[in-house]
């Protein structure tokens, strides 16, 4: 079977539910905008083994290995004691996942195990994590249950259709059914992507507004020594500063204060040339003479 990826990790999600030990969410992100994104995420229901775990579907050898190059599966270490790779079956060998990685195959049968993760010890998960987990949780919780309904009743309708009018108008409601599913997770979907990117949007300017209200505490601080400088209040305003750097240039320039400098540096240059020549040379012969008369 020619898997899709999202068609894959809710396979794996039901397979995962069967089992009833632990909870299931799918592509839910670990908290705000930015944060990893497992396509199946489970949490134990368990007080006393508090061990979640992140699974990464890939249905390409490509997307496997590129994957592994980046090092994206390594993000989900934060959130998971352990991560595993689900796969169609023969896609990967369990030689190829990375140290420390589990591997799980789909073949038509079901899902089997084919290599167990290391598990690392996690005390809890932040609070926006939980908070994540548990509002958009639900809201798909019910969502998923209103479909597995209404995919029953139309189960029981598509049966009652083939029997009345046959084979043909059965397939062509449950095409239909199937469809009319799909577009509605799709749409589901969509519409989890929307506010995402509207809080990723509310993120991004709340830290422009840091970044510049930063900025402007930088440039009154330098406002402020400059003034200072100037021989004015620290709390004088950009045209006073103005004023009295354009009266400072002047005095330099106008009054020739630069060139007084230089000459006297020049001067004082000249002394210290003076100062450093070398004395001339003197017999120490001639002190002894003069010495005995």
């Amino acid at each position: 079977m020619n898997w899709r990826h999202d068609q894959l990790a809710h396979d794996l999600a039901k397979h995962l539910r069967s089992v009833g030990d632990r909870v299931v969410w799918t592509d839910m992100q670990m908290g705000p905008s930015g944060s990893p994104r497992p396509d199946v995420y489970t949490i134990p229901k368990s007080y006393a083994k508090f061990r979640p775990l992140a699974y990464e579907v890939k249905i390409s050898v490509a997307d496997f290995r590129r994957d592994i190059t980046a090092g994206k599966w390594q993000s989900y270490l934060k959130f998971a004691s352990g991560v595993i790779f689900a796969v169609p079956a023969g896609l990967v060998r369990k030689e190829e996942v990375p140290p420390g990685c589990g591997l799980i195959a789909r073949n038509d049968s079901g899902w089997h195990n084919l290599k167990g993760p290391t598990l690392a010890k996690i005390d809890a998960l932040p609070q926006e994590v939980w908070l994540k987990l548990l509002i958009d949780g639900i809201g798909r919780e019910v969502t998923r249950t209103e479909q597995s309904i209404r995919t029953a009743n139309d189960y029981v309708v598509e049966q009652e259709i083939r029997k009345k009018y046959g084979d043909k108008i059965g397939q062509a409601f449950h095409d239909m059914a199937r469809a009319q599913t799909y577009f509605e997770m799709e749409t589901a979907k969509l519409k989890v992507s929307t506010e995402e990117l509207r809080e990723a949007e509310r993120e991004r300017v709340k830290y422009a507004r840091l970044h510049v209200e930063q900025d402007l505490a930088h440039m009154r601080q330098s406002q402020s020594a400059f003034a200072v400088a100037l021989g004015l209040p620290k709390d004088a305003d950009g045209y006073e500063i103005a004023s009295a750097a354009r009266k400072a240039r002047e005095r330099l320039v106008g009054n020739g204060e630069i060139e007084r400098l230089r000459e006297k540096l020049r001067h004082a240059r000249r002394y210290l040339d003076d100062g450093l020549e070398e004395l001339p040379d003197v017999d120490p012969a001639a002190f002894q003479t003069e010495e005995l008369l």
